[in-house]
């Protein structure tokens, strides 16, 4: 069995309006080539309509994030509150492998 690289120190936060253009980037990743205008105009969009955008970064205090996901929050008959669904997620390929996602 190939060694695996060890795990990734990071931490997760909400996405910011900072964090565009790196959302930009690893939406890229999945094959979604969206203009960082057009991501901004959304992420505001979604945040506002209480959905949640989480990412992971280093803890450097660089721009670069490690991954991301999108979450939204669902009601449901048979359950008391609301239950979430990941419609997104990406890690950035550099980092796959290391239990970011």
């Amino acid at each position: 069995m190939p060694e695996r690289d060890p795990p990734t120190s990071f931490n997760i936060r909400f996405a910011r309006t900072t964090d565009v253009t790196e959302l930009a980037r690893l939406f890229g990743e999945l094959g979604y080539q969206i203009p960082s205008d057009v991501l901004a105009e959304r992420l505001a969009a979604f945040v506002g309509a209480g959905e949640q955008v989480l990412v992971a970064d280093d803890g450097s205090g660089s721009n670069r994030l490690l991954g991301v996901a999108t979450l939204h929050a669902t009601p449901v008959l048979h359950r008391a509150g609301p239950v979430a669904r990941v419609t997104a997620l990406v890690v950035d390929a550099i980092r796959r492998g290391r239990g970011i996602g």
